[in-house]
């Protein structure tokens, strides 16, 4: 199910509408007063909220099923089809959603009452060929939850028109049978910070783990007069020996690796020397390392044209099959260390390489993000890439369904991303430093889970972009950069960063009013924030705001911040950052009748930010800069 960005007519600031599935899968949106249709609408053509690309893309590719609920709000041009009926639950009547969008009007849920479904081996829901599930008032229909249904990024809940067929499918698979607003009630809300700060932990244990893995010293099969070469060595090495290279140039094509092996040079003075063409080494055994030698002499193919195939193993076939330095495939446990790689195309690959160890390597790419391709690139597995020195090609690191994955500790200048995590969820980026190119730190296609913590981002164009959900982005510095952060996707905590001197602080540029934005200081930019989609966004939470810098306003009670907020994206609010004059305009009463009609009437509320307690103080220390 393709599901992309439509509108529909705007009904006004208090209208009501109502949803009617016509003949196929469109919504006829209604005006109840005059009973005039005012739009149809495909389902496919709608915003979506809440779960991943991964859950749509194997759903297309693979035919299971999605439950899904449609809603169209009062005041919001847009309908919105939610992931999940439990999503839609929480969210339709949040303080925050009706504040923004208006209330609710008519909700569709996906019907599986006249379709029979079951559950497959892996949780996904399957119907029988040639049916599809209808549609029917979500508020009034069954549901079941903590079903063993699920979809690519975790559980999933399931409504029936018919409570007695909710019940079926709970004695056969299962779960609860709930109502609508049961869902949304299933689980206490979460402490989301001490979440976060726990899957830190998480993945820096697995990290440290992998890191810390090394190889019994074995005896070494040297290359020289009884083994002339490379190949000859490896060959002659039993499993689990030391290969060991002496200084000089050793030129090579491609060698295979094909049993557990440690090959080590003797640092910068062993050469491995490619003849341009493909990749000078290919791992394929497990527990296999690389340690203390260059590789030059890759050959330039960045990407391969893809082999007809689904979503996923297009990818696969075009990124992963790519020269590189190092290619390690599907082989376990490879650790590659102390390894410099001047590459015109990428420096490492790892396909389905569980536990991939890549650690004090220098990859020096291309000069141009035209001219090459990708420092490392991970695509099927989790890796673990720390204290990497990654220059020039196109982005530092590459991901691809590889969740899991730990960058940390690296100096990453490139032209286009430093990282960039596409179908990758639960990564951690931490304690990087990243210069140049489009973006700093890239997250697409709507992953959940990401970790983007303590890095330092300078000279790019969008510091930060989390177009995903459920990320989670703090202690990072972004300076002399056109876009500090883009607040992109729904569900983020963006907090404790320090934002200076670019262009623009933030950017507000996601849909739905559930990102959290605070204890943020955002000071000497150009523009404080700016926004874009999206209606009016409060960035307080708990009576806590972002630092703006010194604002001519007063804290009477002397709580931290100031007693009127501030729109930094508003040009009257903006000004009083660099003109304390223009306080005079700010606080006249028609501007003032201005501003409290803006926020009582729907309609009014244009696309900007509002902080409802903008802080007095910087909440980081100018030293952390």
């Amino acid at each position: 199910m393709k599901l992309h960005i439509g509108r529909r007519a705007t009904l006004g600031a208090v209208g009501v509408v109502t949803l009617l599935l016509l003949g196929g899968p469109t919504i006829a949106v209604m005006d109840p007063a005059t009973e005039a249709t005012v739009a149809t609408v495909e389902i496919a053509e709608t915003i979506t909220y809440g779960g991943t690309d991964v859950d749509l893309r194997r759903a297309a590719a693979e035919g299971f099923a999605i439950p899904m609920v449609t809603v169209a709000f009062t005041q919001y041009p847009y309908v919105v089809s939610y992931v999940g009926p439990a999503t839609a639950s929480r969210e339709v009547g949040a303080p925050a959603t009706v504040r923004q969008f208006g209330a609710p009007g008519a909700m569709q849920t996906t019907d599986f009452s006249d379709v029979t479904p079951t559950v497959d081996a892996e949780g996904y829901l399957r119907i029988p060929p040639g049916r599809d599930p209808g549609r029917t008032e979500a508020r009034s229909a069954t549901y079941v939850v903590d079903s063993r249904a699920r979809i690519a990024s975790g559980p999933v809940a399931l409504g029936f028109a018919e409570a007695t067929d909710a019940a079926a499918f709970a004695q056969a698979h299962g779960g609860q049978v709930v109502g609508f607003d049961e869902l949304g009630r299933t689980a206490p809300a979460p402490d989301r910070e001490r979440l976060f700060e726990a899957a830190i932990g998480m993945r820096s244990g697995w990290a440290d783990t992998v890191g810390q893995r090394d190889r019994a010293a074995a005896d070494p099969t040297i290359v020289g007069d009884r083994h002339p070469t490379l190949a000859a060595a490896i060959e002659a090495a039993p499993p689990g020996g030391r290969v060991v290279l002496p200084a000089g140039t050793y030129a090579v094509e491609t060698i295979e690796v094909d049993k557990p092996l440690t090959i080590t040079g003797a640092g910068t003075e062993t050469v491995l020397l490619g003849d341009g063409h493909g990749s000078p080494v290919v791992i394929r055994a497990p527990d296999v390392t690389i340690r203390n030698l260059q590789i030059r002499g890759v050959g330039s193919v960045g990407a391969r044209p893809p082999e007809e195939g689904d979503w996923d193993t297009s990818i696969q076939l075009a990124y992963g099959g790519g020269d590189a330095g190092i290619v390690v495939d599907g082989a376990p446990r490879a650790k590659i260390e102390d390894v410099a790689i001047e590459t015109p195309a990428s420096g490492i690959i790892g396909r389905d390489a569980t536990e991939l160890l890549i650690r004090h390597v220098d990859i020096a790419g291309a000069k141009s993000a035209a001219e090459g391709f990708m420092g490392v690139i991970v695509i099927g597995a989790p890796a673990l890439i720390e204290e990497a020195s990654i220059s020039g090609g196109r982005d530092g690191v590459y991901t691809h369904r590889a969740d899991g994955t730990v960058i940390r500790g690296s100096t990453l200048t490139v032209h286009r991303y430093g990282t960039h995590l596409m179908y990758t969820s639960d990564a951690l980026v931490a304690g990087n430093s990243i210069s140049g190119g489009d973006a700093g730190v890239m997250i697409m296609t709507r992953p959940v889970g990401n970790l983007v913590i303590g890095n330092k981002i300078t000279d790019t164009t969008y510091g930060i972009v989390p177009a995903g959900g459920e990320a989670y982005i703090a202690d990072n510095t972004i300076t002399r950069s056109g876009y500090g952060i883009q607040i992109a996707g729904d569900r983020h905590l963006v907090t404790r960063n320090r934002v200076v001197n670019n262009t623009v602080g933030l950017r507000a540029n996601e849909i739905f009013p559930t990102n959290t934005v605070i204890r943020n200081d955002i000071i000497d930019n150009d523009r404080p924030a700016v926004a874009s989609l999206g209606p009016l966004r409060t960035w307080t939470s708990g009576g806590v705001g972002n630092y703006w810098g010194p604002l001519p306003a007063i804290d009477r009670d002397a709580d931290g911040s100031y007693e009127r907020a501030y729109r930094p994206t508003a040009p009257r609010d903006r000004r009083v950052v660099s003109d304390p004059a223009a306080v005079v305009v700010t606080e006249a009463p028609v501007v003032q009748l201005t501003r409290a009609a803006e926020s009582s009437i729907g309609g009014l509320r244009g696309p900007g930010v509002i902080d409802t307690a903008p802080a007095t103080d910087p909440f980081t220390s100018p030293a952390e800069t």
